[in-house]
This record gives C-alpha cells, sequence and structure tokens, in this order.
C-alpha cells in the first residue's frame, strides 16, 4: 500500500500520539489486572466473603462420629487478607450450594483471579474447612506448621509471619493441626480461629475437641492479645474481653 507524501508527514505526527495511546492502554489494563496489589501500605485488610455455620438437622444426630448415620449442616467462613501487596485466602471450605460462584464472583469484583492468590490457610484439616484448596492454583497452602506447593512440602515456625501483618500461631486443641491467625488491622490485632465456633463464643467445650485443656489454654492466652475476633464459623467482632477475663461462658452482648 502506497501513501501520498502528505499523509506520510500526517502519520509520522500522528505516530507519537498513537504510541502514547498505546502505552496508557496498557498501563490501564495492568492497573486493572493487578489493583489488588496496590496495599503496598499500611495495615493488613480483612474481607468475609461469606459467612460460615454450623446448624443441627432436627431428626439427626448431629455430633459427627457418635454413629454411623449423624448428618448436620455447616460450612466455613471464607476470607481474604491483603497486605504488602500480597493477597491470602483463609479456609476455602464447605460452602451452602451455590455459594462458591458467588465468592469467585466476589473477588473478580476486586479485581482478584484465583491466579493471583498468593498464599491459601486453613486452621485446621477437616474438610469443612479444606473443600475447594484447589480453587488457587499458584497458591501455596499453609497450615498451622508447613508451607506445601506442587511436591514441595517445606517446614515453617510457630509465630510465622505469611504475609505482612499476619501471623500464624499454633493453637492444638480443636485438633492437633489447629492454628489460628493474628492480624494487625487499623482496627487494632484481629485473632482469627477456630478455638470458638460462633460469635456467642461457644462451644465452651469442644464436643469433638482432641484436647480441651489445651483449647483452653490458648484461649487465654491469646483472647487478652486481640482487638477484634473472627471465628471461622461466624464474622467479625469486637472483642468483649479485651481489657477482662473471659468467665468460661457463652458471650451475650
Amino acid at each position: 500500500m502506497c501513501l501520498s507524501e502528505e499523509s506520510q508527514v500526517k502519520l509520522k505526527h500522528l505516530r507519537p500520539v498513537l504510541l502514547m495511546a498505546a502505552l496508557l492502554i496498557s498501563a490501564c489494563a495492568e492497573t486493572s489486572r493487578s489493583v489488588h496489589t496496590n496495599l503496598t501500605s499500611g495495615k493488613a485488610k480483612v474481607t468475609l466473603l461469606y459467612k460460615g455455620h454450623v446448624q443441627p438437622i432436627e431428626g439427626k444426630t448431629f455430633l459427627p462420629w457418635s454413629t454411623h448415620d449423624g448428618v448436620r449442616s455447616l460450612s466455613t467462613s471464607v476470607f481474604l487478607i491483603e497486605s504488602g501487596g500480597k493477597v491470602l485466602i483463609g479456609d476455602p471450605g464447605e460452602v451452602r450450594k451455590g455459594e462458591w460462584p458467588k465468592i469467585m464472583d466476589k473477588l473478580a469484583d476486586m479485581g482478584i483471579s484465583p491466579e493471583d492468590v498468593d498464599y491459601v490457610w486453613i486452621d485446621h484439616h477437616h474438610p469443612d474447612h479444606t473443600m475447594h484448596l484447589g480453587a488457587f492454583p499458584n497458591a501455596p497452602v499453609v497450615d498451622f506448621w508447613s508451607i506445601y506447593k506442587d511436591e514441595i512440602w517445606s517446614d515453617h515456625p510457630d509465630n510465622f509471619e505469611i504475609i505482612p501483618g499476619v501471623t500464624v500461631v499454633r493453637t492444638p486443641g480443636h485438633t492437633e493441626e489447629d492454628s489460628s491467625l493474628l492480624v494487625d488491622t487499623d482496627e487494632g490485632v484481629m485473632l482469627i480461629t477456630h478455638m470458638w465456633w460462633h460469635n456467642n463464643l461457644t462451644p465452651v467445650v469442644d464436643p469433638v475437641g482432641e484436647d480441651q485443656a489445651s483449647l483452653d489454654k490458648y484461649r487465654k492466652a491469646l483472647l487478652r492479645k486481640a482487638d477484634l475476633l473472627f471465628p471461622t464459623h461466624g464474622e467479625i467482632m469486637k472483642n468483649p474481653f479485651k481489657n477482662k477475663e473471659w468467665d468460661g461462658k457463652p458471650y451475650t452482648p
């Protein structure tokens, strides 16, 4: 294709404009793709993506393993933590039917794809906390003592900082493999934990716990450190026992 001399002159003048437009389009696309990584300073941000529940089913045995035909309804609270340009998903476990696509849609609306997730944390190994581990293909899985990625199994110490301001603390009791998170947020230190299932700080005595004495020990040690509580079958709340001793009874606001 041959251009006239006049057209060639016009194109020459347009080239810087076209180049700038291309660069702007590229920059906008990159910003849209990685909007979640802009949190490179300040405190960690915790977002509840799905609120869990634990409910008996009428006429059915509630406690697992106590009979051979027990049934119950339960799901785990799924959450997002953003800190220091890193993204962590917590407890991607069982959810109510049809809810998992909604969780993924919420992440997409925030500019976060499954491939963007840097880590997945589980508070213990029961299936209700682990059902969707495979949804985040690039993310190592972190539990109470290790990090798992592909065929590599790496150990980590207690009080391990996964991402800036987010620390894994071992809290055995419900199971030997339980851990909790201490998260440094703008509202204070948040304790994300399975030491209680519900926001009313129940069950006081864990009906399927492996070591109640250990559970009580870690409850007492960590509750006083937290400004906020997040039971992993519940939602985020202010810690009503930040400045006083928990009486070991269900909490009534």
